[in-house]
């Protein structure tokens, strides 16, 4: 079964018959997110076609569903709960590539922890806030996974990473002055104090 929506793309499966699972890939493919998604579209076709469209012993046919929506060209919440109910809704999929940004993934993982026959895994490319895996501030992260096991992976470090690493790097580079901006984002503090 394919996903049926018009924010997904046609099936892309170039394989012999039809494909037994279904990969979903969440991210903006409007024009506003499309120079960032544009290489990883690239890269998860490529992978599959490398593999003849084939995982653990199953084809696998992939569809491209967009996460923007008309007032937020990166993610829109209705449109990311949406595409997470879409997609626990048909058996074929199997994984979701996305969400690209963590305000999706704070709608969506929920949504796709609770799926009928278990948990849907995510792997994001770029979901990099905190609070989606560890205790950070008031949220816990825990109401995140009803069922109590985790679904959700990301393959950068999280924020608090990011900005300990820009430390490192200025002081390796001999910087002996920094601004740190505080634009209300943690990511400032974790840099001064790393």
């Amino acid at each position: 079964d394919t996903l049926g929506s018009a924010r997904c793309s046609a099936l892309h499966y170039e394989g012999t018959g039809s494909p037994e699972r279904l990969i979903a890939v969440s991210l903006p493919l409007r024009p506003g997110g499309r120079g960032t998604t544009t290489p990883i579209v690239n890269a998860i076709t490529m992978q599959l076609e490398r593999r003849k469209y084939t995982a653990g012993g199953h084809t696998v046919g992939l569809q491209f569903c967009e996460e923007a929506g008309p007032r937020d060209p990166i993610f829109d919440k209705r449109v990311c709960t949406a595409n997470a109910r879409m997609y626990v809704g048909n058996p074929s999929v199997i994984g979701v590539v996305g969400p690209l940004t963590s305000g999706c993934a704070w709608f969506s993982i929920p949504i796709l922890n609770r799926a009928p026959g278990g948990p849907v895994p995510i792997v994001s490319p770029s979901a990099t806030v905190v609070g989606l895996t560890q205790p950070f501030r008031s949220s816990n992260p825990d109401a995140l996974y009803p069922s109590g096991q985790r679904n959700f992976a990301r393959i950068l470090p999280t924020d608090d990473v990011h900005a300990a690493a820009s430390a490192l790097a200025a002081r390796r580079l001999g910087v002996r002055r920094v601004y740190a901006l505080d634009s209300g984002n943690p990511d400032s503090a974790w840099f001064v104090d790393a």
